[in-house]
């Protein structure tokens, strides 16, 4: 899917280089990305672009290293898929 972020790991730790999971052909849509912990929890709603996670949740804190999911509809297609950060 074109909504899908090309990066699969980010390492935000503000170098430069994958410190966001970028969610490009979501520009001009109206969505909110939800980002959710492997236990279910959420811990991040993206509601405006720039639609990119920057590996924090709602209250600015880096996650810990580990697979998250985000998930999000789009068009009417509800998209999934992970992302692994690691510091």
């Amino acid at each position: 899917s074109i909504y899908r972020p090309k990066e699969r790991i980010i390492t935000p730790n503000n170098d430069g280089i994958n410190d966001y999971a970028n969610f490009d052909g979501l520009a001009g849509k109206s969505t909110e990305i939800k980002i959710f912990d492997v236990t279910g929890r959420r811990i991040r709603r993206i509601k405006s672009e720039p639609y990119r996670w920057d590996g924090r949740d709602d209250d600015g804190r880096k996650v810990e290293n580990g697979v998250y999911i985000y998930q999000f509809k789009v068009d009417g297609e509800l998209i999934s898929g992970v992302v692994a950060v690691a510091k």
